[in-house]
This record gives C-alpha cells, structure tokens and sequence, in this order.
C-alpha cells in the first residue's frame, strides 16, 4: 500500500481510526485478490495449452481425497468440476 502522507497541522482530513483500519484491511485483500486473478489466468492458459498440445478436451486430476474433472470446451472455456473420490460430489 502507499505510503501514508504527512498532513500540514490545521489542514488535516477529517478521520475515524476504526474505519481507516477497516478500509486499509478490505483494500489489501482486495488487491491480494487481483493480483492472484492475474496469477489464476496465466496458470489457466498454461493448462489450456496443454490440453491442446496433448489433444485432450476433459481431463481427470486426482488431488489426495478429491477429483477434479477438467474440461476443455470450443473457444477457451476451461471448466473444473471438484468431486472427492469415491463418486460423492465435495463441498466447500
């Protein structure tokens, strides 16, 4: 986050220190949350690529209990579909 900027005595902005906070805490999760967008769309081209180069349109991926059921559709749409192992879908 920015730095915060020095106020000339007399002029200062009118200021509630539990709201400050509350907002200072909302703003970095929220451009925690951008930047792992960003990150998420690059790891999904990636995998689009691969699915591509491998010629697959679904693919299942096992993760510990879960299955996560990966398909490629017609003009990029990628799709994951979580399901724990043993047919149940997973919650979360």
């Amino acid at each position: 986050m920015a730095k915060k900027q020095l106020e000339i005595k007399g002029a200062e902005r009118p200021s509630i220190p539990a709201l400050d906070e509350a907002a200072e805490g909302y703003l970095l999760r929220l451009y925690r949350r951008m930047e792992l967008q960003r990150e998420e769309a690059e790891a999904k081209e990636v995998l689009e690529a691969a699915m591509r180069k491998h010629r697959k349109k679904t693919y299942a991926y096992a993760d510990g209990e879960l299955e996560y059921v990966i398909t490629l559709a017609d003009k990029s749409k990628l799709t994951a579909k979580r399901k724990r192992i043993g047919g149940e879908e997973a919650s979360e």
